[in-house]
């Protein structure tokens, strides 16, 4: 079988990856192909195969000394969750197809590479995929998914919600869904309540409703309304987060995206 016979043993796509919508969604198109999709009971360690060092040019008198020092071997702990894909499936050639990196070299006859730059999967959707060559993830306690969903929710209380950005689409489409409701993005990052927060992040306060402000009200850094006046290094320049009650309506994708960029 492939696994045994010519590798990788499986495909893990961690469960605390930070783009959790574009995760669920590499997933889905996968499922699209009649890819089989698992996910972990608990939490994994797997052995990761030794990576070869390129050989620098000055460095033939030190031949001797390289052979001596072999190189360890590594492993990877994947938390509970983690999503498997198992290479012993029936439609595993098109999932390691899609989620394999694709190499050419430029000395290849074929100067303008077409095909292999519209592959890897994991480097297209901005998410992590880790190729598993080690047999015993397929031991891994692990269930079949069938609806694949990225996980939401509200965590802790406080009448100031901050949304991280970590540059998903989802975020524009956010905006335009509550574009009633006062937000702003924070043009620095920041932390509050034990958490860091990306640039670009949304800020949204119950206690202000969506209505223009004026300019001395938009110097406020956005942060400094949750708890965090420590993470302003010069008082000189004020970190400012802009109300997106009109701005963020012409410009969210830009904004958004860059942000996180």
């Amino acid at each position: 079988m492939k696994p045994a016979a010519e590798g990788p043993a499986a495909y893990v796509l961690p469960t605390d990856e930070p783009r959790p919508g574009l995760q669920a969604e590499l997933l889905r198109v996968l499922q699209k192909q009649a890819v089989e999709i698992s996910r972990a009971k608990s939490a994994f360690t797997v052995s990761l195969p030794v990576k070869k060092e390129k050989t620098k040019k000055d460095a033939k008198d030190s031949k001797e000394t390289d052979k001596e020092k072999k190189p360890e071997p590594t492993t990877k702990d994947f938390p509970a969750g983690s999503y498997i894909i198992r290479m012993d499936q029936p439609y595993a050639r098109i999932a390691d197809a899609l989620l394999d990196h694709q190499y050419w070299s430029p000395e290849d006859p074929q100067k303008t590479p077409y095909d292999d730059t519209g592959w890897t999967f994991g480097e297209l959707f901005g998410v992590q995929v880790v190729r598993v060559t080690d047999l015993k993830v397929l031991d891994v306690a692990m269930e079949r998914v069938v609806n694949v969903h990225a996980p939401g929710g509200v965590k802790g209380s406080g009448a100031v919600f901050a949304i991280n950005n970590n540059a998903e689409p989802a975020l524009a489409t956010l905006r335009y869904k509550m574009k009633d409701a006062g937000m702003e993005a924070a043009e620095e990052p920041f932390e509050g309540s034990g958490k860091k927060f990306n640039r670009g992040s949304l800020v949204h306060s119950q206690r202000e409703p969506c209505r223009p402000r004026s300019r001395r009200q938009r110097s406020g850094f956005a942060g400094r309304r949750a708890g965090d006046r420590s993470q302003r290094k010069d008082p000189s320049r004020p970190r400012r987060a802009r109300g997106l009650c009109a701005h963020l309506a012409q410009h969210a994708d830009r904004r958004l995206v860059a942000a996180g960029a």
